[in-house]
């Protein structure tokens, strides 16, 4: 199936994808600037026997990296997948089992 031939309903929801992505790709980008600005606020208040240089002293690292797994996911399914995939899997499985 190629992009000319797509149905009204297949390029809405896809649209529709493209469009949620952005707007969640700017909440992670100012959610996660307001976290580290917290972050390197509090900084200068931090306890003497803390190395902020170790994975846990940079913890708004752990909230850009989980949050960005998800990012991705979304982005394949936004970007990357194609309303057809399901379609072309189930005709190799019944190319391969119709025997």
């Amino acid at each position: 199936m190629t992009e000319s031939t797509f149905h009204d309903d297949d390029l809405r929801r896809m649209a529709r994808a493209r469009v949620r992505f952005r707007y969640n790709v700017a909440t992670y980008v100012i959610v996660n600037a307001m976290l580290v600005a917290v972050w390197s606020l509090t900084r200068s208040g931090a306890r003497a026997d803390v190395d902020a240089d170790a994975p846990w002293g940079f913890w708004p690292a752990w909230v850009i990296v989980f949050w960005g797994v998800g990012l991705a996911f979304q982005a394949w399914h936004a970007y990357g997948a194609s309303p057809d995939a399901v379609s072309r899997e189930e005709a190799k499985l019944r190319e391969r089992y119709a025997r």
